[in-house]
């Protein structure tokens, strides 16, 4: 078992028409695709005002995912790691994320020691 067994990302961002003025969505956006080739984990981008994101173009349009996941104040960039087979979300944090935060915030938050199980 381990962290990322049974688990997704769900990754929130303004999409194409308001990414000129979300740099740190940008940014965030490689670490992302980084984790989940990595991992193994798969992302479901969910645009908050229906435009696409050039590295994830197959995305999904905001339907009360947003506070559906446990995230508030309309904040992006967003991540949150979803149990799909508890069907609980784990918010994990807003804004800019080294892959390694991530990562540890994941353990952290799974209660799973860092290095125990990948």
């Amino acid at each position: 078992t381990g962290p990322f067994l049974n688990r997704c990302l769900a990754r929130f961002y303004p999409g194409v028409d308001n990414s000129s003025s979300c740099g740190a969505c940008e940014v965030f956006s490689p670490v992302v695709r980084s984790l989940s080739d990595k991992y193994h984990l798969s992302v479901l981008p969910v645009s908050m005002d229906g435009g696409p994101t050039p590295a994830f173009p197959r995305y999904v349009v905001n339907q009360g995912q947003y506070e559906k996941m446990g995230l508030e104040g309309g904040q992006v960039p967003a991540l949150v790691l979803f149990d799909t087979y508890l069907k609980k979300p784990i918010p994990i944090g807003y804004g800019i994320m080294a892959e390694d935060e991530v990562v540890n915030r994941i353990f952290y938050l799974t209660s799973v020691k860092p290095g125990s199980d990948f």
